[in-house]
């Protein structure tokens, strides 16, 4: 901890920053911003366990077999669960969220920073799984064209490359290395007041651009077929739910570059959007990625309920024509 070098300081009583002008520190019941980024979790996380149960439950339904787009949506399901229970736990130690004035120097620990790199990992983990799980998608739907096949290597390499950049990246930068005296040393501070920001902000450009990148494959394969106008439009709107991710991780950039820039600097109050932000496009991400697969879980049932209504409108048409047939 921070406290360790100078005992004789009482530091739960000094806070981490000065209050701006006009305000003043509350060490004592500060308000948090902290439920927002619970709600997202609570809201989306049971719902993509859904999706996965639906998911799992379609491809031994329909195919038999799981696919590879099958394993790198599990893997994306698994990064993201992780991803979301360490942000709970993070929550609960009831610093994130707070102004940076309002926290005792004491909250800040060797824990809080581990935790907080490994939120910035697992989030590059689940976002490339998630973004490999629809690319193999679309490789097993439109093969063997050579033309798909090209636009998923390339978006591959979009969401590969950079995701192994920052997962090796942020250790780098956020870890003390030997001799610098822990995770609080001025060295390990230096480097991520320098550096973190910058890889985030980063992270979130490559992030939006590659989403963007990967909702185009599919709408420019399908408006390529031989179908009608409804039936591409139809099918089309399926895969365009995943511009919901996209939204996200686009205000994520906005406000990725508003914690950074704020004055005063308060990064653990408006990181709580962020982070909300960031727990949304990767569920939400899970919720689109699964609609292509479990989407035919509805086709039956639509269908029946087609045929039931049609045998109900066409009833009293042939009820007509009996009794008119019994009268001649």
């Amino acid at each position: 901890m921070m406290a360790s070098s100078q005992p004789d300081i009482d530091y739960s009583t000094v806070p981490a920053a000065a209050a701006p002008p006009g305000m003043t520190s509350n060490l004592i019941d500060p308000p948090s911003n902290a439920q927002l980024t619970k709600r997202v979790v609570y809201i989306t996380l049971p719902i993509i366990v859904v999706c996965l149960m639906m998911r799992i439950y379609a491809s031994l339904r329909i195919s038999r077999k799981f696919h590879l787009d099958d394993y790198m949506y599990g893997a994306g399901c698994l990064f993201s669960f992780c991803h979301c229970a360490i942000i709970i736990d993070w929550l609960y130690d009831d610093v994130f969220g707070r102004h940076y004035w309002d926290i005792p120097v004491s909250a800040f620990t060797d824990k809080s920073l581990q935790e907080a790199l490994a939120i910035s990992v697992l989030y590059c983990a689940a976002g490339v799984f998630i973004k490999l799980s629809l690319l193999t998608l679309y490789y097993r739907i439109f093969r063997p064209s050579r033309y798909t096949a090209v636009l998923v290597w390339v978006g591959i390499v979009l969401a590969v490359v950079p995701s192994i950049a920052l997962i090796i990246i942020y250790p780098v930068i956020s870890m003390p290395r030997a001799g610098e005296g822990g995770w609080f040393s001025p060295a390990v501070v230096g480097r991520n007041t320098k550096y973190s920001e910058t890889a985030g902000l980063v992270q979130g450009i490559v992030g939006a651009v590659t989403d963007v990148y990967i909702l185009i494959i599919p709408l420019v394969m399908i408006f390529s077929l031989h179908l009608s106008t409804t039936k591409k439009l139809g099918i089309a709107s399926i895969f365009a739910v995943g511009s919901l991710a996209c939204a996200f991780s686009l205000m994520n950039i906005h406000y990725r570059q508003k914690a950074y820039l704020t004055v005063p600097y308060d990064p653990l109050w408006l990181g709580t959007y962020t982070e909300a932000l960031a727990v949304a496009e990767l569920n939400i991400g899970l919720m689109c990625s699964s609609v292509p697969v479990i989407f035919v879980l509805f086709k039956w049932p639509v269908e029946m309920l087609k045929a039931t209504w049609s045998s109900v409108r066409s009833y009293p048409k042939t009820q007509g024509s009996q009794e008119s047939l019994g009268k001649h």
